[in-house]
């Protein structure tokens, strides 16, 4: 009897052969004993998402109540959810004995929690993953982060479990292994490249782009393959790329092809620099980005120059210029601002901070808009904007503007060509996103627009997002 329990014992113990492999990453698959298992053909069954989320809570369990929620929390015609999940752990149980695996119970049930049996060894490909990339994070030195994502990044064969995205336990963990990896891959990139370890970039580069090949990852690819000197094989990642995307492209009703200044000029975007997700400096305290050079941002225009080409000469496409298309919409009429539009179009950012849909306005169109009224016109038509803002003022201590002040203000500014970081309002120095901010906001109805003796006081601390400054921007346009 007690040579049995021995025998019993010893065939769960760990060896190379012994270990249940679980593959997560681009799909699912098991192994045991050099031989794939297959625990149902039906890869979106419960008892498959069971084992899955048991192999991944590993030694921490994960309680009954979450089993419950994850396989059966949006099935409305499952009245009994705690025996469903018994009996889906009877099946499963069931399963796995047949699949060969050793004689055991598999879930280990304690306190209302539920743990894989630790005496069948386990390896998920996304754990071991998440854990390398935990650790590039936390690393010391730059050797060791480098070090780290990079075998990070080789074991990121795919996304995580991808023919089970609509299941809300599988988006969750897709999307937080998409992010380390991309963390671990801008990361590497970056270094590599510094490093001049080329063939290495390219390596992870084109990886990267055979799994998410419109996130932009053959420009590394392309970088590391001209600082070798291979020329052609450049030239033949890049065609193949824009034959990609157009093949895409075509698959849509309409495509926009524009770029931003920011993006040729800059390496790294402003609001990724200062805001990201909390301000990272003191309100007006902008840091700056590091520039191109000028033969970088030619090159960067000749891409696009040679992008526009090929699709024009694409013959399922039929290409309409911004003049052509700002043509048609100025002759419908769709692109004038009127004074009655205004309590509607504050009404929209109050709503959704964000360049209006319908009609087409961006946040600089309602800016001019604003300026003409206050200056007595009854109307603005929107054309030509340049919103772009280099470093918008804030003001820094409380002061208080008047609607006179205001007015005047929009009669002296120049609005030709760039919008104004800093506007003269009064004796005071104030900045877009403060000119268009209304009392009402927290006055509940007062407001600039509403009497001679209306004021507005700043600052006001408002620079999530747009304006390069603010999302808390309201109409400030009067009735003079």
């Amino acid at each position: 009897m007690a040579e049995e329990k021995k025998k019993t014992e010893d065939a769960g113990k760990l060896s190379p052969d012994n270990v249940l492999t679980a593959k997560m990453l681009g799909g699912f698959s098991l192994q045991y004993q050099n031989r794939e298992i297959v625990l149902d053909r039906n890869t979106l069954s419960k008892t498959t998402q069971l084992l899955q989320i048991l192999l991944l809570a590993g030694k921490e369990g994960v309680a009954k109540t979450s089993l419950i929620d994850a396989l059966y929390g949006r099935d409305d015609s499952v009245e009994n959810k705690n025996g469903s999940l018994n009996n889906t752990i009877f099946r499963m149980r069931k399963q796995l004995k047949a699949a060969g695996l050793p004689e055991s119970n598999f879930v280990v049930i304690k306190s209302g929690m539920c743990y894989w049996d630790e005496r069948i060894p386990v390896s998920v490909d996304a754990l071991e993953f998440s854990e390398k990339a935990r650790q590039a994070r936390l690393a010391d030195t730059l050797e060791e982060q480098l070090r780290d994502c990079v075998a990070a990044c080789r074991m990121y064969t795919g996304e995580f479990l991808p023919s089970m995205i609509g299941e809300d336990w599988v988006s969750v963990r897709n999307a937080a292994c998409r992010e380390q990896y991309f963390y671990c891959m801008n990361e590497a990139c970056r270094e590599l490249m510094s490093r001049e370890r080329y063939e290495e970039l390219v390596e992870l580069a084109h990886a990267a782009a055979e799994i998410y090949p419109f996130e932009e990852w053959q420009e590394w690819e392309i970088d590391g393959l001209i600082a070798l000197a291979r020329f052609k094989e450049a030239m033949e990642v890049y065609e193949r790329t824009t034959k990609k995307t157009l093949d895409e492209l075509s698959k849509q009703d309409r495509a926009v092809i524009c770029t931003h200044p920011n993006r040729a000029i800059a390496k790294e975007f402003w609001d990724q620099i200062n805001y990201n997700g909390e301000n990272q400096y003191e309100f007006g305290k902008w840091a700056e980005s590091p520039y191109y050079t000028e033969e970088e941002i030619e090159a960067f225009y000749d891409a696009i120059r040679r992008f526009v080409r090929m699709v024009k000469s694409d013959k399922r496409f039929r290409v309409t210029s911004y003049k052509e298309l700002a043509d048609k919409i100025r002759s419908l009429d769709t692109r004038v601002i009127r004074k009655e539009d205004l309590p509607a179009i504050k009404a929209q950012l109050e709503k959704d901070f964000w360049p209006i849909a319908q009609p087409s306005y961006c946040i600089s169109d309602v800016f001019l808009a604003c300026v003409e009224m206050l200056r007595g016109k009854t109307s603005h038509t929107c054309g030509k904007v340049y919103g772009f803002l280099e470093t918008p003022y804030a003001a820094e201590h409380e002061l208080t503007v008047t609607k006179e002040e205001l007015i005047a203000s929009a009669k002296a500014m120049d609005c030709q060509r760039f919008l104004p970081e800093k506007i003269r309002v009064g004796s005071h120095d104030i900045g877009p996103a403060d000119w268009l901010d209304r009392p009402v906001r927290r006055g509940g109805g007062g407001g600039i627009s509403q009497g001679a003796d209306a004021e507005s006081r700043y600052p006001r601390r408002c620079q999530d997002d747009g304006f390069e400054t603010g999302r808390n921007l309201y109409l400030a346009a009067a009735e003079p």
